[in-house]
């Protein structure tokens, strides 16, 4: 079972990023394949950004 979530970028650290989700905010590794920027949608697995979310 896989509980991944979402959630909006909010600041970026070198390798990493503070990321809201539901009002909460949390520290997450980003994935080195994928390219975040402030304000992205992205998915979230045990405090991994694993892929962006495009609309």
């Amino acid at each position: 079972m896989c509980l991944a979530t979402t959630g909006k970028v909010v600041e970026l650290k070198e390798k990493d990023a503070v990321v809201d989700i539901e009002g909460k905010k949390t520290h997450a590794r980003i994935n080195p394949s994928i390219s975040v920027k402030k304000g992205d949608k992205v998915i979230i697995f045990k405090n991994i950004i694993l892929e962006k979310i495009t609309e």
